[in-house]
């Protein structure tokens, strides 16, 4: 006799990294997959089995009632954030999700916080013996000039990926930087530069429950306007090491992406994110998959761990999804849809 499929709620689900993650789950197979977007214009809702749009995360609760009811519903088992801001939210809602019979698949609050703060972060690599990047704030910059010299990353302090990030190699393009950051309501960090001569890399480590290392798996990329274009899957094994001690470290459970320039082979992390990557998908088709993996760890316990897997090259491409002209119209109307709506692959 068959088991009855799981289901799971993927919010965030018009990110890349949210369709991605319902791509990872149809793969493994077994999922009844909720999804739910601020925008119905997303492909997320569509590519799930029911999609609903919510209210954006923010203090006046909106959203966090939309996810409990919406949870409640459809008796969702396992929670999957898609995107960063959600995650302070989910993360301290996560008592009132358990009691609801919903378990959160998200690490500890202290690592969202660590994550979710550029400074923070180096500060944590800092004073655990790692490498960090030399970090300034807007009133250090003649400090940050005389110290490192140029180039000089100059980014927001608490703003997901890469949006506002610059490399300066001026002055005059510093405070230009640092002015355009400001004026969008961020808090400016000015860090050291590290050149991208031995390779970028976005690296996720899978933590079971009790902290035990169910897989790190660590990818080069080559990116083109903040995406990661094409990506090489490897061994990597000093680079794995060190991501796994960063990993204990951090003393968290569920997934953990770092990413990070090589200096003389050491890696200097400049940021982690506290959910799936987007490259989730690389992964699973390599043959691990980590969001199965994690929710099955969360909800019974079970521990798949990955035993490495051939070498792999990805190539990123556009896609689309194809929705029919009536079933989009009601989603937009009614802020609902179902997978009936949804042709994939062809059109007619």
């Amino acid at each position: 006799m068959s088991r009855a499929p799981v289901t799971v709620l993927v919010t965030g689900a018009g990110s890349a990294c949210g369709v991605n993650i319902i791509h990872s789950l149809r793969h493994a197979g077994g999922y009844r997959i909720v999804a739910t977007d601020i925008f119905s214009a997303s492909a997320g809702l569509v590519l799930a089995d029911k999609g609903y749009v919510i209210p954006k995360e923010g203090s006046d609760g909106k959203y966090l009632d939309a996810i409990l009811d919406i949870a409640k519903r459809e008796s969702v088992q396992a929670l999957i954030p898609g995107f960063d801001a959600e995650l302070p939210y989910l993360s301290a809602a996560g008592g009132t999700l358990r009691a609801q019979g919903v378990v959160p698949v998200i690490g500890e609050p202290d690592f969202i916080r660590i994550a979710n703060d550029k400074l923070a972060t180096q500060q944590f690599l800092a004073a655990n013996g790692f490498p960090f990047l030399r970090s300034y704030g807007a009133a250090e910059q003649a400090q940050a000039v005389a110290e490192l010299g140029f180039p000089l990353v100059v980014k927001p302090r608490s703003v997901w990926g890469s949006r506002g990030v610059q490399v300066v190699g001026s002055e005059a393009a510093l405070r230009q930087a640092v002015d355009h950051i400001v004026s969008l309501g961020w808090e400016p960090l000015l860090q050291e530069f590290i050149p991208e001569t031995e390779g970028e890399f976005t690296n996720s480590v899978a933590v079971a429950t009790d902290h035990d290392m169910l897989g790190v798996v660590c990818m080069r990329r080559e990116l083109e306007k903040g995406d990661s274009r094409r990506i090489f899957l490897d061994d990597f094994p000093d680079l794995k090491r060190q991501c796994e001690a960063i990993a204990r470290a951090l003393n968290t459970s569920g997934p953990i992406n770092i990413q990070c320039r090589l200096l003389k082979g050491r890696a200097y992390v400049f940021e982690f994110n506290a959910r799936f990557s987007t490259t989730n998908i690389v992964r699973t088709a390599a043959g691990y998959n980590e969001v199965d993996a994690l929710v099955k760890n969360f909800l019974t316990g079970e521990k798949v761990l990955f035993k490495g897997c051939p070498p792999v090259v990805a190539i990123m491409y556009l896609d689309y999804v194809y929705v029919k002209a009536d079933a989009y119209q009601a989603l937009k109307e009614a802020g609902v849809t179902g997978r009936a709506g949804h042709v994939r692959n062809r059109l007619g």
